[in-house]
């Protein structure tokens, strides 16, 4: 049989190939809805702060997986330092790579604050924001304070309190752009505290997060070994990977989520709005705009196979 011309054969290995990068984003997806179904139960007095002082007993500033594997011991589950250090690495992966801090938060097998907003806040919500736009987690214990115990001005968007002396008149004047509005947070009147000053977890908020714990850990390992999966496929290296990027996004920097949906409709691979939406949120970077390269390769590539580029661009950690 006449073998195919050079240029057609191209043209199917990167069909092949962007139709396998198709799949396992598919299953990133699905993965990641699962994740979110086990966020669901989790009670909402459980906040960030208050798990991340549940677990670190000995107030070290993080988690390690001492402090996991007492938790899922305490209602049968175990969580291995392998599986710890996986869930270390798909929390990392969901951080705003606009830090260059967070190459280097990745080889530290132990979660902080930030870390734990990202277990617990559902995808698109305000904490969630919040979390990945913080840049250490005092500044991000800061913004959940204020988004628990202040509103938004309805022009600016500017977070304001009413001060206690006017306790009788809900009426406040933003001081940045003057707007009166009706503000019903008080200052000394807290909806939610500091992690110091947060009760501690009920019995079945602590089972809450095992289990949601236990459903990370699981479904990191799922997640990186699908990685590895596609790893394997003839062509599939930082070449291959650029020519299925560069299909996605044609001639621009970047890819969209509409870019995405139309990708996943060409290669008859279904796709539901909640799970483009769950992708956008781990693709895409906080500060919006398209899904670049870097973003591309560093979710589809196993963790090893970036994880020395990414090292080199470390950087100290306040």
């Amino acid at each position: 049989r006449a073998s195919l011309p050079l240029e057609r054969w191209e043209d199917e290995a990167r069909e092949r190939l962007t139709k396998a990068v198709l799949s396992a984003m598919s299953k990133q997806a699905a993965l990641d809805a699962e994740v979110e179904e086990a966020k669901a139960l989790v009670p909402p007095a459980c906040t960030p702060e208050a798990v991340f002082a549940s677990l670190d007993r000995a107030r070290k500033g993080y988690i390690s997986v001492a402090d996991a594997r007492s938790l899922l011991e305490d209602f049968g589950g175990a969580v291995s330092t392998s599986e710890f250090s996986a869930i270390v690495r798909e929390v990392r992966l969901q951080w705003s790579w606009d830090d260059p801090a967070a190459s280097t938060l990745l080889i530290q097998e132990r979660l902080s604050l930030r870390d734990v907003g990202l277990l617990l806040c559902p995808a698109g919500s305000q904490e969630r924001a919040a979390v990945r736009e913080a840049k250490s987690d005092d500044e991000l214990r800061s913004a959940l304070y204020l988004l628990r115990n202040s509103e938004p001005c309805p022009t600016c968007t500017a977070r304001v309190q009413r001060d206690a002396d006017a306790a009788g008149c809900p009426t406040v004047t933003c001081p940045i752009c003057r707007t009166a509005f009706r503000c019903f947070c008080v200052v000394g009147d807290p909806r939610g505290g500091w992690d110091s000053s947060a009760p501690p977890l009920s019995t079945a908020g602590r089972f809450q997060v095992s289990r949601l714990l236990g459903t990370f850990a699981r479904i990191a390992g799922d997640a990186e070994r699908e990685r590895k999966k596609l790893s394997l496929l003839a062509s599939y290296d930082s070449c291959g990977l650029a020519d299925v990027f560069n299909s996605l996004a044609g001639a621009q920097v970047g890819f969209s989520l509409a870019d995405l949906r139309r990708a996943f409709l060409q290669h008859g691979l279904p796709l539901t709005e909640r799970e483009l939406g769950l992708l956008g949120q781990r693709y895409g970077p906080s500060r919006g705009g398209g899904v670049s390269m870097s973003d591309f390769r560093r979710q589809l590539q196993p963790t090893a196979a970036w994880l020395t580029a990414s090292t080199s661009m470390s950087m100290p950690i306040s």
